[in-house]
């Protein structure tokens, strides 16, 4: 990107005054296109170096030791009951499942309340405030599939295409030919010369 919500936009004009030279030729096609050249790398340039790159972190799931353990435990107890098939070791497993499912939801609350606490409406997190509350204040948006002529549903783009362009085909299907119109006298009348001028008033009696 050329810049950010972190650009320096004091440093950039600074960077972009020392660049620009207002005593060059402007008389030929050439010299107009090399300035204009010469204009749009210096604001491309000096835009990149006012501007700090965003770091971008990537979000790991940390659990911790003791969950880890628990996760293995359970894929040990899990083998052993596909091994046995064994009622005593399928309660165990499910007492286990429940256990660290319990646990798993317990850490995601709590990264959901630390990531609340941590938003601010100020300019230092990025205004984090005011975009959660954009995303949660966005409609959502929601295409339900629909049933075409064979009792099937239309799911996919180009289903839905096909389905509405065989309801327009049949739609908007010309009226069968009345034998008694004259074509003749219509294509004659269509392809009159001079349409658009405006009548003369001479040819009316007053």
């Amino acid at each position: 990107m050329l810049y950010n919500h972190q650009t320096n936009w004091e440093k950039f004009r600074e960077l972009l005054d020392a660049q620009i030279s207002l005593h060059i030729s402007l008389k030929t096609p050439r010299e107009i296109e090399l300035a204009t050249e010469n204009l749009t790398s210096a604001v491309q340039r000096e835009a990149w170096a006012a501007t700090p790159p965003i770091s971008t972190t990537k979000h790991e799931r940390n659990l911790p030791p003791t969950i880890k353990q628990k996760i293995a435990d359970k894929r040990k107890l899990r083998k052993k009951w596909q091994t046995t098939r064994s009622e005593r070791h399928k309660t165990i497993i499910n007492r286990a499942t429940k256990e660290l499912t319990k646990l798993l939801k317990d850490i995601k609350n709590k990264g959901i309340q630390d990531y609340l606490s941590s938003l601010t409406p100020t300019e230092d997190t990025g205004y984090s405030l005011w975009k959660a509350t954009r995303k949660l204040k966005a409609p959502q948006h929601f295409y339900h599939p629909f049933r075409v002529i064979q009792g099937k549903w239309a799911r996919s783009n180009r289903d839905k295409a096909v389905a509405f362009a065989t309801h327009l085909q049949k739609v908007f299907e010309p009226h069968e030919a009345d034998p008694t119109t004259n074509h003749d006298e219509i294509h004659n009348f269509l392809e009159a010369p001079l349409q658009m001028d405006l009548l003369k008033t001479s040819h009316y009696p007053r």
